[in-house]
C-alpha cells in the first residue's frame, strides 16, 4: 500500500520535473546552470492547482515537538527538519538536486559536468602539499548542470533479440510458480514428454528431407 508520504513524493517529483523542463525551455541556458540557479527560478513558478503540500512538515512537529531535538547528544542536526517550501513541488534545494534533477539526469536530458572557475583566494605557488592541491582543485573547478538538446541525447540500445528456446510451444521456460509442488512436478514430466516427441518428430522430418534431397540429386 502506498503511504501518503510516498504518494506526495511521487507527485512532487513529477510536478518538479515539469517545472524544471518549463524553466529550461523558457530560459535557454546558453552554457550551464547551478542547482541554486534552477532552485531560484523554479520557486517563481506557481504551485499546481490541487497540489498537496509536504504531508509531514507541520503535523510531525505538532504531534512530536521532540523531533526538533538532535537524534543524540553528539549530533547537532535535528531528527527532523521542515523543508523551507513544503507547499511547493520543489520544496528544498536538496530535493531538487537529488530527486528532480536526478530524474532528468537518468532520462539523459541533463548531465553534470565540471568547469573551471576563477579562484576566490590567492593560490599558493611552488611545491604544494596534499592539502594545498585539494584547495587548488576546489577553488578552480565547479560542478554544474548542462542541458542536452534532444538531437544530442544518446539513443537507447535496441532490444536484444529473443533467445530461441526449443520446446517453448509445449511449455519450456514458462513460469509455474503459481502451481503447487504436486502440479509443478506433474508439469515437468508432461513438458519433458512433449519435448521428447518434438525431438523425435524433428529427427524424422530432417531424415525425410535428406532422403528427398538425395532422391532429387539421383534423378538429375
Amino acid at each position: 500500500m502506498t503511504t501518503p508520504f510516498l504518494r506526495q513524493r511521487s507527485i512532487a517529483v513529477a510536478e518538479g520535473v515539469r517545472i524544471v523542463r518549463k524553466v529550461l525551455q523558457e530560459n535557454h541556458f546558453p552554457e550551464d546552470f547551478t542547482t541554486r540557479q534552477m532552485f531560484d527560478l523554479a520557486l517563481q513558478e506557481p504551485v499546481p492547482e490541487g497540489f498537496q503540500p509536504y504531508p509531514l512538515a507541520a503535523k510531525l512537529l505538532v504531534e512530536n515537538p521532540a523531533a526538533k531535538e538532535p537524534k543524540d547528544k553528539y549530533s547537532k542536526k535535528p531528527a527532523f527538519t521542515v523543508p523551507p517550501f513544503p507547499e511547493h513541488p520543489v520544496r528544498s534545494i536538496g530535493f531538487l538536486k537529488r530527486d528532480i534533477l536526478g530524474s532528468l539526469k537518468a532520462s539523459r536530458e541533463i548531465k553534470m559536468v565540471s568547469e573551471a572557475k576563477p579562484s576566490p583566494v590567492p593560490l599558493p605557488t611552488g611545491a604544494l602539499s596534499k592539502k594545498e592541491r585539494k584547495l587548488v582543485r576546489s577553488c578552480t573547478t565547479a560542478w554544474v548542470w548542462k542541458y542536452i538538446p534532444p538531437e544530442d541525447r544518446p539513443k537507447p540500445p535496441p532490444p536484444k533479440p529473443e533467445k530461441f528456446v526449443f520446446g517453448r510451444e509445449v511449455g519450456v521456460g514458462l513460469d509455474t510458480s503459481h502451481l503447487n509442488k504436486r502440479r509443478q512436478t506433474a508439469r515437468v514430466g508432461k513438458v519433458s514428454r512433449a519435448v521428447d516427441k518434438m525431438k523425435s518428430h524433428q529427427q524424422r522430418l530432417e531424415l525425410f528431407q535428406r532422403d528427398e534431397k538425395r532422391q532429387r540429386t539421383e534423378v538429375v
